[in-house]
């Protein structure tokens, strides 16, 4: 786990800085502390060997990281201190949890991006009011995907693209090495296997993945035995529209496949054809770069 810090949380009274000085101020243990030794040991809570390695990597941040949860941000803290002072804690634990669980930890850059693109994404889901993205937003879409390297991500965009809901790719399963889903909205309550469009993207990710037998396709990050939660979605999605420079709303599941869709049928009626029969054969053709 790691903390995207950036340049501006390094700022005096900002994001990290912040931080480090109500731990000082506040600080558990049996003596005093100087503020360097409280800033090595919140950067190692968020994963880093040391202050200067954070400060190294605030420079050469990758601007979309996700970040992890408040909650696993705030355990890994309390770990940090346990260890930073090891037999000389004497603590009251309870005041330990209360000094951590104050830190405005949302101040970060990350988790402030974060929370903003996710409330303009659910506010946009609730009303019904999102605009359709066009052929050039998927295209930035993907290609933010593929350049991050990222499997798990390429395989839920196909999912997307291939017309699956979000509960159906999220509850999707492995079934004798395959990922097999149950449709919504139909009155057969099968397991069938996923679109032949999203295929190749999916058997990637599951041969890099090693999901077991029976596991979810996507999972939790904390318990491989529940599936992704749709909040970890819409953070994913969010972090896609910040890379593609593209307005947080506008990118949900639905949209994406709702999108989709929508430019196949009239890339398939500009051809003359039935777009039922040729949607989905037509998706990779849109995505594909245009031709200079």
């Amino acid at each position: 786990m790691r903390v995207p810090v950036y340049p501006d949380d390094l700022k005096r009274n900002r994001g990290f800085k912040s931080l480090a000085k109500k731990l000082q101020t506040h600080w558990c243990g049996p003596s005093s502390v100087s503020l360097l030794f409280v800033q090595d040991v919140l950067a190692k809570g968020f994963g880093y060997r040391d202050y200067r390695d954070l400060e190294q990597s605030s420079n050469l941040r990758m601007a979309h990281e996700l970040p992890p949860s408040e909650a696993d941000t705030r355990l890994a803290i309390k770990s940090a201190i346990h260890i930073a002072l090891g037999s000389e804690f004497h603590a009251d634990l309870a005041k330990l949890e209360r000094l951590v669980g104050a830190l405005p930890i949302s101040s970060l850059v990350a988790f402030n991006r974060m929370q903003v693109a996710c409330d303009i994404i659910q506010s946009f889901q609730k009303t019904g009011q999102v605009p359709p993205l066009t052929a050039k937003q998927l295209r930035l879409i993907k290609r933010v995907i593929d350049v991050s390297g990222n499997l798990r991500d390429q395989a839920i965009f196909a999912c997307m693209l291939a017309d699956m809901r979000r509960g159906e790719f999220l509850m999707a399963t492995v079934q004798g090495g395959n990922a097999v889903y149950r449709r919504k909205f139909t009155s057969i309550n099968a397991w069938e296997s996923l679109p032949s469009s999203c295929g190749a993207a999916v058997d990637q990710y599951l041969k890099s993945s090693r999901v077991p037998e029976g596991g979810y396709l996507f999972h939790s990050t904390h318990d491989s035995k529940k599936p992704m939660s749709p909040l970890t979605l819409t953070k994913i999605c969010a972090s896609w529209a910040e890379k593609a420079g593209i307005e947080a709303g506008l990118l949900s599941p639905h949209s994406i496949r709702k999108s989709g869709q929508d430019l196949a049928i009239k890339f398939a009626l500009s051809l003359g054809h039935v777009p039922k029969m040729s949607t989905r054969a037509y998706i990779g053709d849109l995505l594909k770069p245009p031709v200079r």
